[in-house]
């Protein structure tokens, strides 16, 4: 496993992604909040659609649609980290960097 701590020459787009999947990105409480709400919020859309399906509902384009919105969640999550994350690595880079 790379130790991002270390220099490289590897893209910081890239390496900021790595390092999400390594969990070694600093989250905020702000971004934390967001994420929360946004969960919940993919979570109610869910129940909504799920308390009005009509009885001969087709099961496959349920299950599909609840991943669409499992995925767009996690897009969601990858997006706000990866945004807060870059704004703070640039905040902390020696300037010139």
């Amino acid at each position: 496993m790379s130790d991002s701590s270390k220099p490289s020459k590897i893209n910081p787009a890239i390496r900021l992604r790595a390092d999400m999947i390594n969990a070694t990105c600093d989250v905020s409480s702000d971004t934390k909040d967001f994420m929360s709400e946004t969960r919940r919020e993919c979570a109610e859309l869910v129940e909504r659609v799920l308390n009005k399906l009509p009885a001969d509902h087709d099961v496959g384009r349920v299950i599909a649609f609840i991943d669409s919105i499992k995925r767009a969640n996690n897009e969601v999550y990858d997006a706000v980290i990866l945004g807060a994350e870059a704004a703070n690595r640039k905040r902390k880079a020696p300037e010139g960097v």
